[in-house]
């Protein structure tokens, strides 16, 4: 029989020193034809306490299912659909164009400080004592028109350049993004894993009409701290004081604790403690209680008995 998934949310919380206790309720609905023997609880925290795992079941009259096994297991989300990773030759070949590309804007740039530094040659001196030599106006002016033009020609083709430069980084971008997402494709990141807990069920008597029952499960979490914080408020007219305490609450459990009823606890919730011994009651003539030895020594010899088993 399939796993009949449940939809769960937290009910209460309390807080301790040092952790504390979820207490989860999951509507789960009965009827004669659908009995399933397994229910699955999903979406728990990573750090739950998996000894620390309680289940019962709520219904107002009735038979009571029983939670006769759980196990705790980890859920982790099924991977995305992913293209297809570019092939090495064609990653090779878009980082070999962007490389292509940006020489070819740094001979262009190279071209354009040369042609920025031809310098048109000023009017030749005469000598002394004659008519200063004709200005060679013409040649200046071309050299001139042809420094311009270069420059201007060689702008146009950087334009074009860093328009095809943009084009090649933006393929080479999407191709090592697809790489990047093909290869992590299959790995679930720490915040996308959670804990779910199966519970077997067993029936005792029929159910001949539809009944609403709550699956109540509780579990302890580490990661939980909670201070309390004194107010005191003076009031001189009266000559009175009001003393207020708040609690401030941290958790980093990966659960959403907005509008969920809390209790605090000062005590620790793990810490052993010994069973008290409860005197015996006898009947008949009172007799002194007998008392109790102390730890004494093992008697000599005693090792032997177990050679056996080395």
């Amino acid at each position: 029989m399939a796993i009949a998934q449940l939809t769960s949310r937290i009910d209460a919380v309390k807080i301790y020193a040092a952790g504390a206790t979820i207490a989860r309720i999951a509507a789960l609905r009965l009827t004669p034809d659908s009995l399933p023997e397994q229910v699955e609880i999903a979406g728990l925290p990573l750090a739950l306490d998996d000894t620390s795992v309680r289940v019962r079941v709520e219904i107002d009259g009735g038979n009571v299912p029983i939670a006769s096994d759980i196990r705790i297991g980890l859920a982790v989300p099924p991977p995305s659909e992913t293209p297809n990773p570019p092939a090495d030759e064609e990653l090779r070949a878009a980082k070999a164009e962007v490389q292509r590309l940006e020489d070819i804007i740094a001979l262009i740039n190279n071209e354009i400080a040369v042609l920025s530094g031809l310098e048109v040659p000023n009017r030749p001196d005469g000598e002394t004592g004659k008519a200063p030599p004709p200005s060679p106006m013409s040649a200046r002016l071309a050299l001139a028109n042809f420094s311009d033009e270069q420059i201007r020609a060689r702008m146009q083709e950087k334009r074009e350049t860093l328009e095809m430069l943009r084009q090649a980084q933006e393929n080479l971008a999407y191709l090592q993004l697809k790489q990047t997402l093909a290869s992590t494709a299959k790995d679930a990141r720490p915040n996308e894993l959670r804990k779910t807990a199966i519970v077997s069920l067993t029936y005792e008597g029929e159910f001949n009409t539809e009944q609403q029952t709550q699956l109540v499960i509780e579990y302890f979490v580490p990661g939980a701290r909670w201070t309390p914080t004194y107010v005191c408020r003076l009031d001189s007219a009266n000559s009175t004081a009001n003393i207020a305490v708040r609690a401030l609450i941290c958790q980093r459990t990966g659960e959403d604790w907005s509008g969920v009823r809390l209790e605090l606890s000062t005590a620790l919730p793990m810490t052993w403690c010994a069973l008290p011994e409860l005197p015996s009651l006898r009947l008949g003539k009172a007799q002194p209680v007998v008392r109790k030895t102390g730890w004494r020594r093992p008697p000599i010899g005693a090792e032997i008995l177990f050679e056996d088993y080395d």
